[in-house]
């Protein structure tokens, strides 16, 4: 797949497109079929941790739209980023206090 080799890319706009591109149109109905789409969740946990905002920001867009056809397969995913990356969540993590860079981009 050619997204595969543009997520590591240093062109920023062309892995933002990788994202961008893999929302779940309407048109495109298998990218909302939560047994057809693991390949798309894995190119999404590989950009989660993107150094570009604009990256990061699409993937979280990307992800809000599937919670809408596979909530819980995107709950079980957050969960695994979130454990994978070792925070711990609590009340206050939207503030942001005490995490490090890396945490901070994965919130």
């Amino acid at each position: 797949m050619v997204l595969t080799n543009w997520i590591n890319d240093k062109n920023q706009n062309l892995r933002r497109f990788v994202a961008e591109s893999l929302r779940p149109k309407a048109e495109i109905k298998w990218l909302r079929d939560s047994n057809q789409n693991d390949k798309i969740l894995d190119i999404l946990t590989k950009l989660n941790s993107d150094p570009s905002i604009s990256v990061r920001k699409s993937v979280g867009n990307n992800i809000k739209d599937l919670s809408k056809y596979m909530s819980q397969k995107i709950i079980d995913l957050m969960q695994t980023w979130i454990k994978e990356a070792n925070i711990r969540v609590h009340d206050e993590l939207a503030t942001e206090i005490g995490l490090n860079r890396v945490e901070k981009r994965l919130i």
